[in-house]
Parts: structure tokens; sequence; C-alpha cells
């Protein structure tokens, strides 16, 4: 096991990388003429929630917790795994150019 040092060192490195995704996000979207399609209002929004998910799992994240989700997940981590690439791949798909819908 990787001692909880390591790991939370890790999640706030990722969130580090989000917070980093939300300004740039920001910064495009203040640009006049960007973000007009509702196709990728659907997306910004989509990547925003789940930045801000990621960032505030970084922040709640201690030992005991940690523990806690270690034992309760379990065997479930399977069916959370594939879950997340199937969430994924449909989030891919979305990410399409324009130029494929026509």
């Amino acid at each position: 096991m990787t001692p909880f040092i390591a790991t939370r060192r890790r999640w706030l490195v990722l969130a580090a990388f989000h917070v980093t995704l939300l300004i740039h996000l920001t910064l495009y979207l203040s640009q006049s003429g960007k973000g007009q399609s509702r196709s990728f209002r659907v997306l910004a929004l989509g990547m925003s929630v789940f930045a801000l998910g990621v960032i505030g799992a970084a922040l709640w994240l201690t030992p005991q917790r940690g523990e806690m989700i270690r034992q309760r997940i379990g065997r479930g981590r399977w069916v959370i795994l594939f879950g997340g690439a199937a969430l994924l791949l449909v989030f891919g798909a979305e990410m399409r150019p324009e130029w494929v819908y026509a």
C-alpha cells in the first residue's frame, strides 16, 4: 500500500491541474465569440463539475476517510473502474470536433 502522505500529495497535484483547467476554461469563455454551441456548453459544464469534484475530494481526503473508502469499496472497485471508463467513453464522444457532425 502507498503511504497516505504520498496518496495525499498525488490528489493535491491532481487538484492543482484541475484548478488550471478551470482557469483555462474561464479565460477561453471570456473571449468574444467562443462557446456558442450547446454541445460546448454541456462539455464545459461537465468539465467544471468534474474539476470541482476532484478539488473537493482532494481537500476532503484524510487518512481515516481513505481507509473507510478502501473498506467500503472492497470488490466493487472493478464496477467503479469499468463504470468510470464507460463515462469517459461517453465524455470523449462528446468532445468530437464539429466537422464529424457535418
